[in-house]
């Protein structure tokens, strides 16, 4: 995964940048080991069962699985070489992901800052979702983000260091919370 901040810009604008194209490479290889490995299982099969319809049955099983996996793969990694981008600056908040509409919040539209980390899943089917919500008097918007997916832990992270930063130096309140869901 890429990643670049730039921070000391003089107009006090901080942004970070990043791809996710490392998550798609590692992806891909698994995809490919997984088609070879496919492919070697299912020539033994139908070696094994000299070509009886149980060896066919098992064989179409398992080309069956490597498509679901190919296709669930093409739709995790689906615009991971596209740049995804956290913005801060004296007029604005801005948060892009690719193929969704860009969210931009001004800084004169809210006094406060709150972001909500929701874990759900276990082991290996946890997913972290970071909720950012912006309020203020007559005001309240909220976008929330999917880690490892949307941005990688290590953006999200600085992006909260860098936005907590910000409200202390504008005198908005900022609050982190977790939660863990099952």
């Amino acid at each position: 995964m890429s990643y670049e901040s730039d921070v000391n810009n003089p107009s006090d604008q901080i942004e970070i940048k990043e791809t996710m194209k490392g998550q798609a490479t590692g992806i891909i290889c698994v995809d490919i080991c997984a088609i070879i490995l496919f492919t070697i299982v299912s020539i033994a099969t139908f070696i094994i069962s000299e070509g009886n319809i149980i060896g066919v049955i098992i064989v179409i099983f398992i080309w069956l699985a490597i498509a679901g996996l190919i296709l669930w793969s093409y739709r995790y990694i689906r615009g991971s070489g596209k740049i995804r981008k956290f913005m801060i600056t004296d007029a604005f908040i801005s948060i892009q992901k690719p193929d969704v509409r860009p969210f931009r919040v001004n800084v004169s539209d809210f006094n406060s800052i709150e972001v909500r980390r929701r874990i759900t899943g276990v082991k290996y089917t946890k997913k972290a979702f970071y909720k950012f919500t912006f309020t203020g008097p007559n005001y309240s918007s909220s976008y929330e983000i999917e880690s490892q997916k949307d941005f990688s832990r290590k953006a999200i992270k600085k992006f909260r260091e860098k936005l907590e930063e910000f409200s202390s130096r504008k005198g908005i309140q900022y609050s982190f919370r977790k939660r863990r869901f099952l």
